[in-house]
């Protein structure tokens, strides 16, 4: 489904879709922007659309899309959201001086007493300071 709100994402879907010459690497591009939101909504379309795109010889961006789209439309589960922020976390857990801060929003989160959405203005800022473009360029932070 394409909608005017969100004009940018639509028009790369409707490049992708009728682009007769459709490479790997651009739905892979798509992908890299999309997964952490999938795996939030997701996981099982998560691990699905992993597999479809190890097969670089049959290509379809309308399955992708479609795939994309019913899971951006599944109810958000805390559980889901907090194995995505998980993953996304994975990105600073170097950082030793943030950890247990991390740590303990992650657990503020699980008692009820933190939002998602603060827990990932926190994440959003960490990209932020650190200059982390792959997760900056993502709908991760965009996608609700």
């Amino acid at each position: 489904m394409l909608e005017v709100k969100d004009k940018n994402i639509s028009a790369v879907k409707i490049k992708d879709c009728t682009n007769k010459n459709l490479k790997a690497k651009d739905l892979e591009s798509s992908w890299a922007k999309y997964k952490y939101s999938i795996l939030e909504y997701s996981p099982k379309t998560y691990f699905q659309i992993r597999e479809l795109l190890k097969d670089k010889t049959n290509l379809n961006s309308l399955h992708f899309y479609n795939r994309i789209d019913n899971a951006l439309n599944e109810p958000l589960l805390l559980n889901n959201q907090i194995n995505a922020i998980d993953h996304v976390w994975g990105y600073f857990k170097t950082d030793l001086t943030e950890k247990e801060n991390y740590l303990k929003k992650l657990d503020k989160l699980k008692k009820g007493s933190l939002s998602v959405k603060s827990m990932k203005k926190y994440l959003f800022n960490l990209a932020v300071k650190n200059n982390m473009t792959y997760l900056l360029e993502s709908y991760y932070f965009d996608l609700e």
